[in-house]
């Protein structure tokens, strides 16, 4: 009886882990598919002043990233922290059956972790801004190559 229960319990739970990782896959394609093509529309009916104004290298290394975040980070992000978010519940509730008294330490603990987490937030948004700067000339050259495609073709360079 108690072995047929964990068989059951494993696969609900197999079976909710498999539900969720398509359902997650789908909505993440469909996501990307009309963000890019959102992020296409508003690049190519921008106006040209600003389109000028900047250099291609930037476009292009803002709209890769963004596409690349939505294609690949949100999604498994948004996967891992349900798992998370549905782990955590279920620790606390056998927490709060078990060992009650443990739920004082939980109050100070997660003032520490805001604490912690705002540290970490405000650090990790440097890096990804230095990280974006950084690349912008490596796009910006790439840019610049594809400019001067039709001029090395007529030297046959």
């Amino acid at each position: 009886l108690f072995l047929r229960g964990l068989i059951i319990i494993a696969a609900v739970n197999a079976v909710a882990t498999l539900a969720r990782a398509f359902s997650f896959a789908y909505a993440g394609m469909r996501a990307a598919r009309a963000m890019h093509a959102d992020m296409m529309a508003a690049v190519t009916q921008g106006v040209l002043a600003v389109l000028e104004g900047g250099s291609s290298g930037k476009l292009l290394n803002r709209f890769s990233s963004d596409v690349s975040k939505v294609d690949d980070s949100l999604p498994f992000i948004a996967n891992i922290a349900l798992a998370q978010i549905v782990s955590l519940l279920g620790l606390l509730a056998v927490m709060c059956y078990s060992a009650p008294g443990l739920l004082l330490l939980l109050v100070p603990m997660a003032f520490v972790y805001r604490a912690l987490q705002r540290y970490f937030r405000c650090t990790s948004r440097e890096v990804r801004r230095l990280d974006a700067a950084a690349l912008s000339p490596v796009y910006q050259g790439f840019g610049e190559v594809s400019d001067s495609a039709p001029s090395l073709r007529a030297f046959q360079a």
